[in-house]
C-alpha cells in the first residue's frame, strides 16, 4: 500500500495541522501493516489505538467511550468542556440526556485538541466497521471539524 497519504497526515499535525484517512483495500494487501507503520513513524505523538469490537456494534456510543479511556480528564475536561457539550458528552457515556453525534463533536474535538496540547496526538481505529454509528459519527465529525489541533486520525475500515 502506498504510504504517501498516511504521511502527509503525519507530517500536517508535525506542522499543527489536523488530518484525516481512511484506509480502504481487499483483504490482505497491507491495511493493518500499515497502521503499524502510522504508529512507528509517529515520534513525539502521543498515539491512541483502539479497534472495533464486532460484539459491541449494538451498544451506543461504545467506540467513543473505549477512545476516551486513553485521553486524560485533566483538572475536570470532560466536565469543563463547554457546557451544553460537556453535558452531552457525560450524558452519552451514562443513560440519560442528549446522545446524538452532533451534540458530541464538539466536547470530543476539545478533549482530543486538550490530548494534543504537549504533542502532536495521532488516533489509530482498526475495524472501524465494527464501530457503533454512533461513534463512528463522532468521529466522523471530529475529523471534519479539527484544523489546527495537531490531531492525526487514521481509520482502518475492511
Amino acid at each position: 500500500m502506498e504510504r504517501q497519504g498516511l504521511d502527509r497526515v503525519l507530517d500536517a499535525a508535525r506542522r499543527g495541522l489536523s488530518a484525516a484517512l481512511v484506509v480502504r483495500g481487499e483483504p490482505g494487501v497491507g491495511k493493518t501493516s500499515l497502521l503499524g507503520y502510522a504508529a512507528g513513524s509517529a515520534a513525539g505523538f502521543r498515539v491512541i489505538r483502539v479497534a472495533g469490537v464486532e460484539s459491541e456494534l449494538e451498544l451506543d456510543f461504545a467506540g467513543l467511550h473505549r477512545l476516551l479511556g486513553f485521553v486524560p480528564a485533566r483538572d475536570g475536561r470532560i466536565a469543563a468542556a463547554p457546557a451544553q457539550g460537556g453535558s452531552a458528552l457525560l450524558s452519552a457515556l451514562s443513560t440519560a440526556g442528549p446522545r446524538t453525534a452532533s451534540a458530541l463533536a464538539w466536547p470530543r474535538s476539545s478533549l482530543l485538541a486538550d490530548a494534543a496540547a504537549d504533542s502532536p496526538l495521532l488516533c489509530v481505529v482498526d475495524d472501524a466497521q465494527w464501530l457503533d454509528q454512533e461513534s463512528l459519527e463522532v468521529l466522523a465529525m471530529v475529523g471534519r471539524r479539527v484544523y489546527a489541533e495537531r490531531i492525526a486520525l487514521v481509520f482502518r475500515h475492511a
